[in-house]
């Protein structure tokens, strides 16, 4: 499932890179879901890890 917002976008990609977030509370695998879905909804190559 994609993103609705930039915001969320970022964030997911953030968190889904590594990014220790105080304020947020989403577990990395959600978070690399999510920015796996953008990238294929924006039409970027998936490569290494996020495949």
């Amino acid at each position: 499932m994609p993103s609705s917002t930039k915001k969320q976008a970022r964030t997911m990609a953030a968190v889904c890179h590594g990014a220790k977030l105080k304020s947020v509370k989403i577990p990395k695998k959600v978070a690399c879901e999510f920015h796996r879905a953008d990238r294929k909804k924006t039409g970027h190559r998936l490569t290494g890890i996020n495949q």
